[in-house]
């Protein structure tokens, strides 16, 4: 997945699949290591090697 595809929701509530689970926030940054996250209560760092898939949430 390229970073410059996951960078254009910036901002927007994303879905991120990682390790079979769905993390929900809004996305902060994406770098070459890690998806950062907003979530509902604290902040989410996901490894980028980890991630399998990233989308938009529409709501």
């Amino acid at each position: 997945m390229l970073i410059d595809e996951i960078a254009k929701w910036t901002g927007k509530k994303v879905e991120v699949m990682a390790s079979d689970i769905a993390y929900k926030g809004i996305l902060i940054e994406v770098t070459e290591e890690e998806i950062n996250l907003q979530g509902e209560f604290q902040w989410i760092a996901i490894p980028m090697e980890k991630v399998t898939s990233v989308r938009p949430i529409n709501h």
